[in-house]
């Protein structure tokens, strides 16, 4: 019989809008991460960090995204950028880090495995 490995920690860049293939490719493969006991980190750039906006929405991946904050998968916006585009602390959804390029670089180092999605 074989053991369970350790979990992993995935690691996810996102540049995109959601609704876009790539946000909804992030949001299932962290999705199917979680489900096999891995840990999840996200981080939203660009006008990825839209996919953080706490609004009723079409974008199932808005609703989505914030549903994987439930499930313990950390999220993170750049804070200058969501600064510039408006996303505020109020308007973002519950469990959304806003954080800095040094987390940024703190994170890609303690990520066993990282992808980007961007354009």
């Amino acid at each position: 019989m074989s053991e369970k490995s350790a979990p992993l920690i995935f690691g996810f860049v996102l540049g995109t809008s959601p609704g876009t293939n790539n946000a909804i490719s992030v949001e299932r493969l962290a999705r199917a991460a979680l489900d096999e006991g891995h840990h999840v980190k996200v981080f939203l750039f660009d006008d990825g960090i839209y996919n953080a906006l706490n609004c009723i929405s079409h974008k199932s991946t808005i609703r989505t995204f914030r549903q994987l904050t439930t499930r313990g998968a950390e999220i993170a916006v750049c804070s200058n950028m969501a600064k510039a585009r408006g996303v505020t602390e109020d308007n973002a959804g519950t469990g959304v880090t806003y954080a800095s390029l040094a987390y940024f670089s703190d994170m890609i180092t303690r990520c066993d495995h990282l992808l980007s999605f961007t354009l």
